[in-house]
């Protein structure tokens, strides 16, 4: 972390570098890192040794684990994320959400003879839990070519709500992925991206 340009800042972690090693869960480095509003860094990563899942952790803007606040597994700062019988590829996207839930999205594949490929959308609360009130238990799947959707029907669709007056918000947050994406958009609904063959 920088307060300036090319500066690091030493408050943070041990001189500003944060070495990503918890004792309390095995990961090699996160996937994501994600500013939260006040000051302290929600985080995706693989879990070694965990299958199929991951682990979200919040830290403190000292860089330690936000430990006893209301976060994870209780409250130790971290939460374990279950996505059921799926091999995940580590190509890993998150946006903020405006109730301070967190929008995860992930690559996945299965094994053979039902081989599928496609990515799951997973809604957690502000604590860390999965919201079970989205998809099945909170998370959503899509495999790849389940719902395609044409670009011109969709340009179509999005032309004509510009002139519809009250839909001139921007979308709450978004973010970065290599993979699918998704973001929350105003009235709670979520729009998602994802290129696939």
């Amino acid at each position: 972390m920088t307060i300036q340009a090319g500066e690091l800042d030493s408050t943070f972690a041990a001189d500003g570098i944060l070495n990503w090693e918890f004792p309390e869960f095995i990961s090699i480095a996160p996937h994501v890192v994600l500013p939260l509003p006040d000051g302290r860094l929600f985080v995706v990563a693989n879990e070694l040794g965990i299958f199929p899942g991951f682990v979200v952790a919040r830290l403190t803007d000292h860089g330690e684990l936000d430990v006893g606040t209301g976060f994870g597994e209780n409250q130790q700062g971290f939460a374990r994320i279950s996505t059921g019988e799926k091999f995940l590829s580590g190509k890993f996207g998150a946006n903020l959400l405006s109730n301070g839930g967190v929008l995860i999205t992930v690559e996945y594949s299965t094994r053979p003879p039902n081989g599928e490929n496609g990515f799951v959308l997973i809604q957690l609360l502000p604590d860390g839990r999965l919201n079970d009130k989205f998809g099945e238990g909170g998370v959503a799947k899509f495999p790849y070519g389940s719902g395609p959707v044409p670009l011109d029907g969709a340009l179509t669709a999005a032309r004509a709500r510009q002139n519809i007056p009250g839909h001139e918000k921007s979308a709450i947050q978004s973010g970065a992925s290599s993979g699918a994406s998704g973001i929350e958009l105003p009235g709670g609904k979520v729009a998602l991206v994802y290129f696939g063959f």
